[in-house]
């Protein structure tokens, strides 16, 4: 397979990028008839999303790419439970900018499922194209990437969704409207937590190298990210060390699983869960940018280059209508790590407080979300309240988070997660993630001039050049 050169790659485009203008909606030998997608990252939760978007009827699979041969090849050979070959039109490819390349006029929409450190580069190389793209969560690596990524789909007027999947969903949307309404009084204060990660995280985290298998391309999986050598599996003596009694996650550093952990390719447990827990919020409140961040991590790697083993982050917004004060905190806590019921204005009980949900503290009791879209509240009067506003709710249904994307790029239509509200909530989060390694210390966030005004060292680490070669148009120059 011939690889296609940078320069002819930057060429291509740029002139796309003037040409386009405005996409159209499908390309002028399918219009009306199917949307063509091209999918980058097809193992792993890319499997997934391969699946849920190839099986809405107007689609047409033209390509898979993965830099994992073995990945890429067990799905152009997938069959369907009738035994017919699922992508018989699919090309192949371990490069996405050769696929772009090649295929981009027959190409209408991308879906980019690669580790985080990748997200940006395939999709603003997409968009400049004129593609519409679905993203997985978080929407980038770094803070600029997510400003970026919201400024370009705007700008080029594609339809695009972030894979917060669960946001689709009927409990999750009456929870929206729940909030909105105010039916428990103004916000106090809201909780967030996750039993993430469930990969390894922390250090010290010396582990050598191993032999690249010859199914992985270990330089193009690596993409914008600095070169560093290949390691397999992590040491026995270390997880029983710092991974005791955790049986997940305790194969692969970095591909195809624990790369989750490392500040380089992945944004760790708040990267990873935040937007599906703390979205609902954003939603209804309209929360944009925080005033503040301070995050207490614990068991951070000695070297920096592990995100922490659990952490717990303030985020301080200005306040609104919908709060009681004129400011809002919102705590996020992951790592095992959670409030008590006491906390969040539940009366005391035997039984633990879940995983992965959300509390809203209000006025006139606690509503608390579960990233599914399942519900609790503090008392019978709130419940009760809920259960009547719920009533009245009777338009909102559950959908397909993939294929509302795919009606919306036949319609023309914004859909739920766009990148708008994508990249707002992710640049919120990856703050988290950012103030992650600076321990205790209040960071003071400047939206508009993208500056942590009380810290040159944290503003410098707002973004990241990429490996030479790696450069993308729109995000790089």
């Amino acid at each position: 397979m011939n690889q296609i050169t940078r320069r002819g790659f930057v060429k291509a485009t740029a002139v796309a990028s003037v040409a386009v203008g405005a996409p159209s909606i499908l390309s002028a030998q399918n219009a009306g008839n199917k949307l063509h997608i091209a999918y980058v990252g097809v193992g792993g939760k890319g499997a997934t999303d391969l699946g849920a978007t190839s099986s809405h009827k107007k689609t047409v699979t033209v390509a898979l790419c993965d830099t994992d041969k073995n990945i890429l090849n067990g799905q152009l050979r997938s069959k369907t439970k009738a035994g017919k070959k699922n992508f018989t039109q699919a090309k192949g490819f371990t490069d996405w900018r050769e696929m772009l390349d090649k295929l981009g006029n027959k190409i209408d929409a991308v879906v980019c499922s690669t580790p985080d450190h990748m997200h940006a580069p395939v999709c603003v190389s997409a968009m400049n194209l004129g593609k519409h793209i679905y993203c997985q969560k978080p929407l980038t690596w770094s803070v600029y990437e997510s400003r970026r990524m919201a400024e370009i789909s705007k700008d080029k007027g594609v339809i695009t969704q972030m894979g917060t999947q669960n946001a689709s969903k009927q409990g999750k949307q009456l929870g929206v409207e729940l909030l909105k309404a105010n039916v428990l009084g103004k916000v106090k204060k809201i909780y967030a937590w996750s039993d993430r990660p469930i990969w390894p995280q922390g250090g010290p985290n010396n582990f050598g190298s191993d032999p690249v298998p010859a199914n992985l391309d270990w330089d193009k999986w690596l993409g914008v990210a600095p070169k560093r050598a290949y390691k397999d599996k992590y040491p026995k003596k270390w997880l029983n060390r710092h991974w005791k009694n955790k049986r997940v996650g305790r194969g692969s550093v970095y591909h195809s699983f624990g790369w989750r952990g490392w500040y380089d390719f992945g944004c760790g447990a708040v990267g990873d869960m935040c937007c599906h827990i703390v979205d609902t919020a954003f939603y209804a409140y309209g929360l944009t940018h925080p005033l503040t961040i301070i995050a207490e991590p614990n068991g951070v790697s000695a070297d920096g280059e592990m995100c922490p083993a659990s952490q717990t982050i303030h985020f301080t917004f200005a306040g609104n209508k919908h709060t009681v004060g004129d400011t809002l905190p919102i705590t996020w806590m992951d790592g095992g790590l959670k409030p008590s019921w006491e906390a969040i204005g539940f009366p005391e009980s035997k039984v633990a407080v879940p995983q992965n949900w959300m509390a809203v503290v209000c006025e006139n009791g606690t509503f608390m979300l579960e990233m599914g879209g399942g519900m609790k509240f503090s008392t019978a009067e709130a419940k009760a309240k809920a259960r009547t506003f719920i009533k009245t709710q009777t338009q909102i249904k559950s959908q397909s988070h993939y294929h509302s994307w795919v009606d919306g790029c036949f319609a023309g239509k914004k859909v739920i997660a766009d990148f708008e509200f994508g990249g707002n909530l992710t640049e919120t989060l990856l703050l988290g993630t950012l103030a992650s390694k600076f321990p205790k210390m209040e960071l003071k966030w400047d939206p508009k001039a993208m500056k942590i005004t009380n810290s040159a060292k944290a503003t410098g680490m707002l973004r990241r050049k990429p490996r030479k070669g790696w450069e993308v148009k729109g995000l790089d120059d």
